[in-house]
């Protein structure tokens, strides 16, 4: 008996309005549903967003409301919620670098992430502002990124050790590397100190071998060398109860 693969099979359902054609009937039927008779039957239940198809709406929960993203990139570990938008990331970031900046010669592999280089870097521009502190960005991904971590306090990456929980799986990696695993790969160039973390350094070296003290107290103008000093000095002396 003689059976049809699926690359075998004819697309012998067409549709009459735009002629395009469907091995299925029921692949026909949605198409029309969803196309042309723009029926959207598949609501979400949290946010009330309507969609033609079930897929959809579940693909829209998982990414929305459930921040699911399963395709990670091998290279820098960045997670995607679609297999096409991991691909679109490898080919602009990691393979091809066409587009170049006439600027700094920085290269892009994708003439749109060129444009928002150069705009976001050397324009300084941020059109993309939140309506809660009206601090702006220069990509929507950023200030999306800022809602959830400072408004929604959104930190979906938890450490499996001590169940802290962070905003970004950067800093879920930099916590692990540094406290769990005592990391500190960056040493003091003067002293021979090693620190966990670049921005610990560069206090390190500020603070002890620079002695800047940049940050001043307004009542007594006593400086300290960093803002947790500032702020421990000001509960301490002059908030201090009588």
């Amino acid at each position: 008996m003689f059976t049809k693969t699926l690359h075998d099979r004819t697309k012998s359902f067409k549709c009459e309005i735009c002629h395009k054609s469907f091995g299925e009937k029921g692949n026909l039927k949605r198409h029309i549903n969803s196309v042309h008779s723009k029926e959207k039957p598949f609501e979400c239940e949290i946010c009330n967003k309507s969609f033609s198809q079930k897929s959809d709406l579940n693909k829209h929960i998982n990414t929305v409301h459930n921040r699911y993203k399963p395709f990670e990139c091998e290279i820098c570990r960045k997670s995607f919620v679609s297999k096409a938008n991991l691909k679109t990331h490898t080919i602009g970031v990691h393979d091809r670098k066409n587009f170049e900046c006439e600027i700094c010669h920085k290269s892009f592999g994708r003439k749109n992430y060129l444009k928002a280089h150069v705009n976001s870097v050397h324009n300084m521009e941020k059109p993309f502002e939140c309506e809660i502190c009206h601090k702006s960005f220069s990509d929507k991904s950023n200030l999306n990124r800022h809602i959830n971590r400072v408004h929604n306090r959104s930190k979906p990456f938890e450490c499996e050790n001590c169940h802290k929980s962070f905003g970004g799986k950067c800093n879920l990696e930099k916590h692990l590397s540094v406290v769990h695993n005592r990391s500190k790969p960056f040493e003091c160039d003067i002293c021979l100190k090693s620190l966990g973390q670049k921005h610990h350094l560069q206090r390190h070296v500020s603070a002890v071998h620079e002695l800047r003290k940049p940050f001043e107290c307004e009542t007594c103008h006593k400086s300290f060398s960093q803002k947790n000093d500032l702020k421990y000095h000001i509960n301490a002396v002059h908030d201090r109860s009588n």
